[in-house]
């Protein structure tokens, strides 16, 4: 992903850089976090739901289009 915002492919309009919040996660105790994207296949866990220990975790920044709402999502390198 580069510096400057994308286009919407739907219509073509400047997008805006926001986030999608996780809502109940179990590190914030019931509050929120910002979604992730996580290396690798889901491993049950029983106390946290997903293993995530020895898994790369990248901030996912996700691009809305003000006009027609199309959302893109981006897990740009650390």
């Amino acid at each position: 992903m580069t510096d400057r915002e994308p286009t919407c492919a739907e219509c073509g309009k400047a997008m805006e850089a926001g986030f999608v919040l996780d809502l109940l996660d179990h590190q914030t105790h019931g509050s929120g976090t910002q979604s992730a994207w996580i290396d690798g296949a889901p491993e049950p866990s029983f106390w946290t739901g997903v293993k995530l220990k020895g898994h790369q975790r990248l901030p996912v920044t996700t691009y809305r289009c003000p006009g027609c709402g199309y959302l893109e999502s981006y897990a740009p390198p650390a």
